[in-house]
């Protein structure tokens, strides 16, 4: 093939139009700048379905395509336009694009309880910010601390749970090309609430047989209302049903087994209730996020994936060494040792005297003092 053939083969085609077995003829990158497929890569089917999750709407491949737009070669190259410089932005912080995105996902909650429906494209801009910041324990607490009224909680959650997911993936090494995916099924795990009466949501006292069985209905709705707006996405979609089902089979909506259940799911469950049990409600308080560790080591056996809850208990203490913290008797220190066997309990130096929380099992940690 000659220079002429060669170009005229180069063609952006619709990632719509793709046919199976297509060939890359240059790098795909996400929205946040990270590789995605390389250059020479085959497209079948599952990387269509990643194209379309990452909102990518057309690729360089190498064979012409009736859809095509070809490249039009120029020969007296354009001048390089005039830039003029720009006053530089301050960086934004990690609270300021956390808030943003409550901001909007509450917005959206609202429209889509209102029957419009999920607003998937703006939902991924704003993920696609907050998880370009790295999995830090002061980000993660900052999701655990934030204040807010009560009747926010929902909204609050869903992003909370949303990077909570992404950390734990990054611990668990998943492809850094999933993890806004797995920002969007962590999100979106709530979602399904919208459809349910607000008179159950909030209801403080215990609910009814039948008030229980239509709460339970939540990730079915959900399913529905992602579907509606990305049918392709299998994973997100899974991610979104399956995140109450439990590893023995006594979850919901439909009683899988381990082996049924996505691992989107099983991130997103174990986020889901370590961000439920820290939080303050109306009818309860939050308790300390190295107590819920804890209680997720000791329940996680049949219920939730044991690897996965070690890899979290793991990404949320590895930061521990030299870490301010408050303990449970209201004495402040810092931690100067961690056993890796237990990283709840490590030794807290307070006031020069050393406090062994794996003997002094009656003491434990309140809180991080960031």
């Amino acid at each position: 093939m000659n220079e002429r053939e060669r170009r005229k083969a180069m063609a952006l085609v619709p990632v719509s139009q793709l046919k199976p077995g297509s060939t890359l003829r240059a790098d795909v990158v996400t929205p946040l700048g990270g590789l995605l497929f390389e250059k020479g890569s085959k497209i079948f089917e599952r990387e269509i379905e990643i194209l379309l999750a990452f909102f990518i709407e057309e690729v360089m491949v190498e064979e012409p395509h009736p859809q095509a737009k070809m490249f039009k070669t120029s020969i007296t190259p354009s001048p390089e336009p005039l830039v003029l410089s720009q006053p530089q932005e301050e960086p934004i912080t990690f609270e300021q694009q956390f808030q943003r995105t409550v901001k909007f996902y509450k917005e959206m909650f609202k429209s889509v309880q209102g029957g419009l429906p999920i607003a998937l494209r703006e939902l991924t801009e704003h993920l696609t910010e907050l998880v370009k910041f790295p999995s830090e324990v002061s980000y993660i607490f900052n999701t655990i601390t934030q204040s807010y009224p009560i009747e926010d909680y929902t909204y609050f959650h869903s992003i909370s749970v949303s990077y909570l997911s992404v950390c734990l993936a990054r611990w668990s090494r998943i492809e850094e090309s999933e993890m806004l995916s797995i920002a969007l099924a962590g999100a979106l795990h709530d979602i399904g609430k919208s459809k349910i009466s607000p008179e159950i949501l909030n209801k403080t006292e215990q609910l009814s047989l039948s008030e229980k069985t239509e709460l339970r209905k939540y990730p079915v709705y959900g399913y529905h209302l992602v579907k509606a707006v990305n049918p392709s996405s299998d994973s997100i979609l899974l991610g979104v049903l399956q995140h109450q089902e439990r590893e023995d089979g006594s979850g919901y909506p439909l009683g899988l087994p381990s082996s049924s259940i996505h691992p989107y799911a099983k991130l997103v469950a174990i986020s889901d209730i370590f961000h439920a049990m820290c939080s303050s409600k109306s009818y309860k308080a939050g308790s300390s996020p190295y107590v819920v560790l804890e209680q997720l080591l000791s329940d996680s056996f049949g219920k939730l994936d044991p690897h996965f809850v070690r890899l979290f208990v793991d990404g949320m203490t590895q930061f521990s060494l030299g870490m301010e913290v408050e303990l449970s008797d209201g004495t402040q220190g810092k931690i100067i040792y961690v056993d890796r066997s237990q990283p709840t309990r490590p030794m807290v130096e307070v006031q020069g005297n050393i406090i062994n929380l794996m003997i002094n099992r009656h003491v434990y940690i309140k809180r991080a003092i960031i």
